[in-house]
């Protein structure tokens, strides 16, 4: 028998990451739109969600040797995936 509430925690997780790559993309919409040649962010290593959703919406990940974060790098102007 399949446990109900394990199924709503999936659903919603997925949801939730459903959300954040359509506020993210958005975001990427209008850093464009408003002339921005580029968008960094700085990710810890830890943060694999994150990394994840940076990569899907075409992000360059460099990883720090330093402080082993990563640096999160998308080049705008049409061509993103």
């Amino acid at each position: 028998m399949t446990n109900i509430f394990a199924q709503g925690r999936i659903h919603r997780r997925r949801n939730r990451r459903m959300v954040q790559f359509i506020q993210l993309e958005k975001c990427l919409s209008i850093a464009e739109k408003q002339g921005f040649e580029s968008v960094h962010g700085i990710v810890l290593h830890e943060n694999r969600n994150m990394l994840a959703l940076g990569k899907k919406l075409g992000f360059e990940i460099k990883r720090d040797a330093d402080s082993e974060d990563n640096e999160l790098v998308i080049h705008l102007g049409g061509n993103r995936p």
